[in-house]
């Protein structure tokens, strides 16, 4: 099935976070792969995503675009619901009409943490905020337009992408330059998922022919936004800066957050026999790696 599936990949969202991770390691398999930009492809215009689909002809179809500004989202409420729900519902809809796979991104916000415990790919949506509730609506529409998906479901992503919106660890280190201590809640605690591992866990669920369905995928172990800061100024040598651990109520916020969105990836393991490797292990590797990259 691999080979049948990466013959002609269309990657829609390339220069993003996961886009850019998935690149590389399609290559390795040798797959041709398709990354029109938006003004070539936009998943929000029925007619162009259908006729440049129907031309290009993917063997597979990797939706890796989305609206994911939490806050953006309660105020540019009909782009989130463009983007996140109307644009994967156009997809899914030509992906079945030819036939074609497609692979679609989820999130942890589509739960409202009250559980308590890792969720499940079976565990219900009761989202927060309009975020939430507009990937909770394209995860719907995929899973009914369509029989042949797979809807990845990750959490608090971090890697590096080409588009301007950077990651919580770019973001520390671009904060801490400018100002004499920081803020960072404590209390909403959940999984991280590096990209590269991401596009690695992608390609296993293709080459053990993983039944169509939802996946979470993460790497292992859960934490606060403060810790998972804290480790950040630990790989970089800057565990001497101050920063205050603070409750999500001490932070102005317009969308309200789950307290607790941890997701269980033993669907994952059990499927391809992959156990994912920690988050602090995923993170001193990409720090590593982008040492040197400027992150202004």
């Amino acid at each position: 099935m691999v080979n049948n599936f990466l013959q002609r990949v269309l990657i829609i969202g390339s220069s993003g976070t996961i886009g850019q991770a998935l690149i590389p390691e399609l290559k390795k398999l040798n797959a041709e792969i398709i990354t029109p930009g938006h003004n070539i492809l936009d998943i929000t215009n029925p007619y162009q995503t259908k006729d440049y689909i129907h031309q290009v002809r993917p063997s597979l179809v990797i939706n890796a675009a989305a609206f994911t500004d939490v806050e953006k989202s309660e105020k540019e409420q009909l782009k989130a619901w463009k983007i996140n729900a109307y644009g994967p519902l156009i997809v899914a809809k030509i992906c079945a009409e030819q036939q074609t796979p497609l692979v679609h991104f989820s999130t942890d916000f589509v739960f409202s943490g009250e559980k308590k415990q890792p969720y499940t790919e079976e565990d219900r949506f009761n989202p927060l905020n309009v975020y939430g509730t507009t990937k909770a609506a394209g995860d719907l529409f995929v899973s009914h337009v369509t029989d042949q998906y797979y809807i990845i479901r990750t959490s608090r992503l971090f890697g590096m992408g080409k588009s301007r919106r950077k990651d919580f660890v770019q973001r520390i280190i671009e904060a801490i330059t400018s100002q004499p201590y920081l803020k960072i809640v404590d209390d909403q605690v959940a999984c991280y998922t590096y990209s590269n591992d991401l596009a690695k866990w992608l390609i296993a669920l293709f080459k053990t022919n993983a039944r169509y369905g939802i996946y979470n995928l993460c790497n292992k172990g859960e934490c606060s936004w403060y810790k998972f800061a804290r480790e950040i100024l630990k790989l970089k040598g800057l565990s001497f800066y101050k920063i205050k651990p603070i409750k999500t109520a001490e932070w102005p916020s317009l969308a309200k957050r789950p307290l607790y969105s941890s997701l269980s990836t033993k669907k994952f393991e059990l499927v391809t026999g992959i156990k994912p490797r920690t988050w602090q292990e995923a993170l001193k590797e990409y720090i590593c790696c982008s040492s040197q990259e400027d992150y202004n």
